[in-house]
């Protein structure tokens, strides 16, 4: 009997060990990557978060990846964002049976939520254009307080945010690339990256000894990555139809414990494998329109499904190799969060004046809470099936979103509107001379003719779905070199004078070589574009600027005469909601 007593006691001592060094490194369990709780850039965000038909710059690596094709110019972004709280969670009695002095607002046993700290934010990406109609993208954010510092701990028995909390600290990753084959489609292809973790643990332990006990750790950083994937569609050039995919993501930690532990000359082999999963980012499928009923007007809307019922939940499980370490030690159990899958609403406005220089931008939002029954024991079971009182503790509510925004953009403007070039004898010889003069990106699109070469049919000074004609572009900078075709039956046009722009000549898109009546390089065939030479070199700016508050509806919880029965130290009926409010900048440099 002694013997067997020593046995126990140095498995439990030795497990006791290795658990605590493994959940030392797990940190609380919670839920989405900052991109899905925050979003990306100024724009997207005046517009209530609806950019999946609607983002056009660096930000559709994440909304939609095969909107990188459409880029205004190629660039580069960095945005600055701080997060302020204002939620609140409140004892709001009565007593249950049970409670430890019948009054759980003077209680102060029980634990109460760990302030969330005001947090800052930077994200810095870009959006480059690549030979062949490829296009790619960067998104890298951090948290720039302190993104090192995260709360840990083994069991939630404090409550905590669901959505908020030192997640939305950390190092983000995505990247992408955009493919348009045709101007009217184009598929991106994308990843969110985040480092999982591989510890293992040796140890040699002396029970009951005065001998040296010897413990090697072995830390591994292993990168992991959720797969994006992105279709846009351009029927026509007002309407723009997005859909996107976004994978599962979480920090996972495994951890193979081997301990040799010796008490009294017995040796006593324990393997164990300890496995966390936190900050977890859902499955999801969001699909959008961006519409422009007006030149001057961008309406978005997108819908987007989260699959929170397949939260892994446990954030600690381990598992014995053998029935003396099992029933020596209490391992805990696996938690489920009761969550539910959730479809999110995003609604999103943009109007555009002086030019399409000043935008102003609107929002709403509503993401209806992913638990059911929050921090009560709905749907936590144990691994056995039978019901246990709920140690999640996990607090969320419906939300809605407001959201207001407004840009101003400097210095030049792309002339790359889908437009056919003019012929010849279409234009008098007097305008053909003024226009060549000017051949400024507004005179293009006023000379956009109604025949096409090629095919191609003339497209709105708004240019293609949801974005001003400075900012619409085709397929890749570089394509076949080809000459403006005149009509059956037209006589050629005469050759021109030495150092002169010959009508209809063929000419390299964007390098300034030999230009149409309107002072357009010759069409790129291929992805019906035109190039103005005088600007075939310029640079741009823009500055965006929004304000989001996300208030989360004021619920009340009243755990069960079971959960007070079985002991749980947890507020027995509380309140709790709030506000997050979000502002930020954006500043992007563009070039073409």
């Amino acid at each position: 009997m002694t013997n067997d007593n020593t046995r126990a006691a140095a498995i439990a001592l030795s497990v006791a060990c290795a658990l605590g060094v493994s959940s030392a490194s797990v940190p609380r369990a919670r839920a989405n990557a900052p991109e899905d709780v925050q979003g990306v850039g100024a724009r997207i965000n005046g517009m209530g978060g609806a950019g999946t038909a609607a983002a056009v710059d660096f930000s559709a690596t994440y909304y939609n990846p095969a909107n990188l094709s459409r880029c205004s110019n190629s660039q580069v972004g960095v945005d600055i964002r701080h997060t302020f709280y204002n939620l609140d969670v409140e004892d709001d009695g009565p007593a249950l049976a049970g409670d430890p002095d019948g009054d759980p607002t003077t209680d102060a046993d029980y634990p109460t939520p760990k302030p969330l700290r005001n947090q800052t934010r930077a994200t810095m990406g870009f959006c480059n254009h690549l030979p062949f109609g490829l296009s790619f993208g960067m998104v890298f954010g951090i948290g720039l307080q302190n993104p090192m510092t995260m709360d840990q701990s083994t069991l939630n028995q404090r409550p905590h945010w669901l959505l908020y909390g030192e997640q939305l600290e950390a190092l983000s990753i995505a990247l992408a690339i955009g493919y348009r084959p045709i101007p009217q489609l184009s598929f991106g292809l994308g990843a969110s990256i985040l480092i999982h973790s591989a510890l293992s643990i040796n140890t040699d332990i002396a029970v009951l000894s005065d001998e040296p006990s010897e413990v090697i750790f072995q830390w591994d950083l292993q990168p992991a990555a959720a797969l994006y994937v992105g279709v846009d569609v351009n029927p026509v050039d007002w309407l723009h139809l997005g859909i996107a995919y976004r994978g599962a993501l979480y920090h996972d930690l495994q951890t193979p414990v081997n301990v040799d532990a010796s008490a009294l000359g017995l040796a006593i082999p324990i393997q164990l494998f300890v496995q966390s999963a936190a900050w977890y980012t859902p499955r999801q499928v969001a699909v959008g329109a961006s519409v422009d009923p007006l030149d001057m007007l961008t309406v978005a809307l997108d819908l987007t499904w989260y699959n929170y019922a397949a939260h892994p939940g446990p954030f600690l499980v381990a598992t014995p190799d053998n029935d003396l370490t099992a029933a020596a030690v209490g391992f805990p159990t696996r938690e489920d969060y009761g969550q539910r899958n959730v479809v999110v609403t995003r609604l999103g406005a943009e109007l555009r004046v002086l030019d399409d220089a000043l935008a102003i931008r609107a929002g709403y939002g509503f993401r209806p809470s992913s638990l059911a029954r929050p921090g009560t024991s709905a749907g936590c079971l144990e691994r056995t099936g039978t019901s246990d009182p709920c140690r999640a503790n996990v607090l969320d509510a419906n939300t809605h979103s407001i959201a207001f925004g407004a840009g101003y953009r400097f210095g030049d403007s792309p002339d790359t509107v889908a437009h056919p070039l003019e012929d010849a004898s279409d234009v008098p010889p007097d305008e053909s001379a003024e226009e060549s003069d000017v051949g400024s990106p507004e005179s293009d699109r006023a000379s956009a003719g109604a025949g096409g070469a090629q095919g191609a049919t003339p497209t709105s000074a708004a240019g293609r779905g949801g974005q001003p004609a400075w900012a619409t572009r085709g397929g890749a900078d570089t394509g076949p070199s080809t000459s403006a075709a005149a009509p059956p039956g037209t006589p050629a046009a005469p050759s021109a004078p030495p150092g002169t722009a010959a009508q209809g000549a063929s000419a390299q898109p964007g390098s300034g070589a030999p230009a149409d009546s309107g002072g357009r390089v010759a069409l790129d065939a291929e992805n019906e574009r035109t190039y103005d030479p005088h600007r075939s070199v310029g640079a741009n700016a823009s500055i965006d600027f929004f304000f989001r508050a996300n208030m989360m509806r004021h619920r009340r919880v009243t755990r069960s005469a079971e959960d007070v029965a079985n002991g749980i130290d947890y507020l027995q009926s509380f309140r709790y909601g709030g506000a997050v409010l979000d502002i930020g900048i954006t500043l992007t440099l563009g070039w073409y």
